[in-house]
């Protein structure tokens, strides 16, 4: 079972991350909800800043995962897009999530902690 949070709650009061979701019994987690509050804006308030930067990752938000490797004419640059899924009884602060791709031929293929694909 999974409990939601919204994420300008956790960026407010980062002690939350610690908790451990069996508080809400066993095989339990957290969901991170991306919301109004935790928007920012560039370009003197004109636009929205879409990038999300460090944990929790938002689940109801479709992200990309940018990675470089190589370097000068031997550089390559992979984006992947997926969804973050926090693992069950762990905090939020462990930074363990299942990975599912959301695009191309590997679509629904999940990795936990996945860093590469």
């Amino acid at each position: 079972m999974y409990v939601t949070r919204p994420l300008s709650l956790l960026r407010r009061t980062p002690e939350l991350l610690t908790l451990q979701p069996q508080d809400h019994g066993p095989n339990s987690g957290y969901l991170v909800l991306f919301d109004e509050e935790c928007e920012t804006t560039t370009c003197f308030a004109l636009c929205k800043d879409r990038s999300i930067r460090g944990l929790p990752f938002p689940q109801n938000k479709d992200l990309t995962v940018c990675y470089t490797r190589g370097v000068g004419e031997h550089r390559k640059t992979d984006n992947d897009e997926v969804v973050f899924i926090p693992l069950l009884d762990q905090p939020l602060s462990s930074g363990l999530y299942y990975v599912i791709r959301r695009q191309g031929k590997d679509m629904g293929y999940v990795k936990i902690n996945a860093y590469m694909f």
